[in-house]
């Protein structure tokens, strides 16, 4: 018997391979919780309400939502080269910081649909060898990320925000003036804060998905004493 259970842990995906498929797994999974939360308008539509947005910019509801439909427009997958907002004027400073906003949610897009394409192989790999110990890599750090995530929001989310702009941005253009870029007025700092909400609460979903995935295939092959 012990010889046996030698012979297929020699037979079996190694460590680093399996820590190669959770990498993977994670950029998927933060890959695409950024993008389904930029493609997810329900969070806006919400905020749009609660926040009193087109009161507090004498617009209508509808017109509102025309001009943020273009912005999520402009930074998918594709979506126009060019940002053209309805009822705003735009700054040249202004639209030169939506193009790097572009080029980072392309991005994640991109990343997403290349960590999906790289997974299969490895994942079809994995099943045949009845390896799931990637699974329980991918779940634990996806679960960590958010909780970490979120402790930084909950005690300084102000500091957090502004930190996040100066690392991703290498200029100040992120500073919006209202006079010369008033969709900025749109786009209070309550509604990020409840799209990063929403992300962290998607890769946390996605974590415990993995784990629980793992949990029940490693059950289910009653294999305790053999690494999964």
């Amino acid at each position: 018997m012990m010889k046996k259970n030698r012979n297929l842990q020699t037979n079996r995906p190694s460590k680093g391979n399996a820590l190669l498929c959770a990498l993977l797994m994670v950029v998927f999974i933060i890959s695409c919780s950024v993008t389904i939360t930029l493609q997810y308008k329900g969070i806006y539509r919400r905020d749009l309400r609660t926040l009193h947005i087109p009161e507090e910019n004498r617009m209508t509801e509808a017109q509102v939502l025309r001009n943020y439909d273009v912005l999520i427009s402009y930074l998918s997958i594709g979506g126009p080269k060019t940002l053209q907002f309805s009822d705003f004027p735009m700054s040249e400073s202004g639209r030169a910081h939506f193009q790097e906003v572009r080029r980072i949610f392309l991005g994640f897009a991109w990343a997403a649909l290349g960590a999906f394409v790289l997974l299969i192989p490895m994942l079809v790999f994995t099943i045949r060898k009845r390896a799931f110990l990637w699974l329980k890599y991918a779940g634990i750090f996806t679960m960590a990320l958010p909780f970490c995530m979120g402790i930084a929001f909950a005690a300084a989310w102000d500091q957090i925000f502004i930190l996040f702009h100066r690392m991703v941005f290498h200029n100040e253009f992120w500073l919006f003036d209202p006079m010369t870029d008033p969709v900025i007025e749109i786009l209070p700092d309550t509604f990020f804060l409840h799209s990063a909400v929403f992300m962290m609460a998607c890769i946390c979903g996605a974590g415990a998905l993995c784990l629980l995935l793992y949990l029940i295939l490693r059950k289910k092959r009653g294999q305790y004493h053999l690494p999964s």
